[in-house]
């Protein structure tokens, strides 16, 4: 989520990129690699909104998910969004991100917590901002994080 070594605000900062179902699905989970974590506890949103003009639009998800990554753990974080009961349709562009919260101070003097991307991808694009109301910017980048989903065949 950031490469800086000094301490920042993160509060309020997303990331995410965009996602195209090949087929109408229901969605199972939430799935991000963590490869980098000085946290004790970083408290997360989960957002998952509808797409209009290349950007996030309105919030997809019925209720607030959030999570919290503990004991600077690093590896495969899953989140069960199965009793959400989430329906993307075929081809529906959809924005997948997360939301920083909060965290404690780092138990070290590091504060790099890192998601890790592909870089250049030009077929994939990630995008953030710093505060909730701030302008989205967007890199061609793909990162570790995706929908464990459920489909059928229409």
């Amino acid at each position: 989520m950031t490469q800086d070594s000094t301490r920042r605000d993160m509060r309020g900062r997303e990331f995410g990129t965009f996602l195209r179902p090949a087929r109408s699905c229901y969605v199972d989970s939430f799935n991000v690699y963590i490869d980098s974590n000085p946290f004790r506890a970083v408290r997360f949103r989960l957002m998952l909104y509808t797409v209009l003009d290349g950007k996030p639009a309105t919030p997809l998800l019925p209720n607030d998910v959030q999570f919290v990554v503990r004991d600077q753990r690093t590896g495969w974080i899953s989140v069960d969004l199965s009793s959400y009961n989430v329906q993307l349709e075929k081809k529906q562009p959809v924005a997948l991100a997360l939301q920083w919260l909060d965290n404690d101070t780092p138990s070290s003097e590091r504060w790099f917590f890192g998601i890790p991307a592909v870089f250049p991808a030009p077929l994939h694009r990630v995008f953030g901002r710093d505060k909730s109301q701030a302008n989205w910017r967007t890199y061609p980048m793909q990162p570790s994080m995706y929908l464990a989903v459920q489909s059928w065949q229409e």
